[in-house]
């Protein structure tokens, strides 16, 4: 209830959740805390899942004792984090847009790729924007129909 109410967007929440049962049955003590870290730095590109990374897995060595245990719950974050932020959220941002789901994953490997964690940040705005002037532009139609659904 208190995750819903937070302001939170539904992949954080996923992720946060996810997080935290995959770190509950792994054993790992304050998994709840884990998974609202996951879902809250799930928001920053590229950093906020690496320290999750790094954080989870020096606490697990710590917790554990053993280097085995310490890489299987910080890969499992990162697999969790990599599913949300390359498979769900351009899925869920394309159902939302109008905008095909292979085109944004694309659009935000190309703007990533040019202008780092700012470019993740501004690649759906600008491919949206695309779109828009290519619906509206007669010659530019079939690049909006690409770019579309």
């Amino acid at each position: 209830m208190f995750i819903a109410n937070a302001g939170y967007t539904r992949h954080q929440q996923l992720t946060g959740i996810l997080t935290w049962l995959a770190f509950l049955l792994l054993g790992m003590e304050q998994a709840a805390l884990w998974g609202a870290l996951a879902g809250i730095a799930s928001a920053v590109p590229y950093l906020g899942p690496f320290l999750v990374f790094v954080g989870s897995g020096l606490a697990a060595f710590i917790q554990f004792g053993e280097l085995n245990m310490a890489l299987i719950v910080a890969s499992t974050s990162l697999v969790i984090t990599s599913i949300q932020g390359n498979l769900l959220m351009p899925w869920l941002t394309s159902f939302v847009s109008s905008l095909n789901s292979v085109v944004i994953f694309v659009g935000l490997l190309f703007w990533g790729w040019l202008w780092g964690p700012v470019g993740l940040i501004v690649a759906t705005p600008i491919l949206m924007i695309t779109k828009s002037l290519c619906d509206h532009v007669v010659n530019l139609r079939p690049v909006g129909e690409l770019l579309g659904k």
